[in-house]
């Protein structure tokens, strides 16, 4: 796993945004406005968080991961969105004691 020593740059944390639309729309089965709102209401709240060090990223919402990325992933990605496919790269995160 590469290492990413330095602060998310802003195109690194839309695509973070981005993604956690997508989640929450496909999970839901409503339009990604939909999503973006129920998003922005609980970001309100404060019980999103985004976290992670140099080697992952992640988004949780109420505690559960909602999204995660591998930094040198999300570095390319945020730099290249056109190569993003999401059938292939979106799976669901398993469920883990911490």
């Amino acid at each position: 796993m590469i290492a990413i020593n330095r602060p998310l740059t802003d195109e690194e944390r839309h695509l973070v945004n981005l993604l956690a639309i997508a989640s929450v729309a496909h999970q839901t089965g409503v339009d990604e406005r939909a999503a973006a709102e129920a998003l922005d209401t609980v970001t309100k709240t404060g019980e999103v968080v985004l976290h992670g060090d140099a080697e992952n990223v992640y988004l949780e919402v109420a505690g559960k991961v909602l999204v995660h990325c591998e930094r040198a992933w999300l570095a390319f990605h945020a730099e290249h969105p056109e190569a993003i496919d999401l059938a292939r790269h979106a799976h669901r995160i398993p469920e883990v004691d911490r």
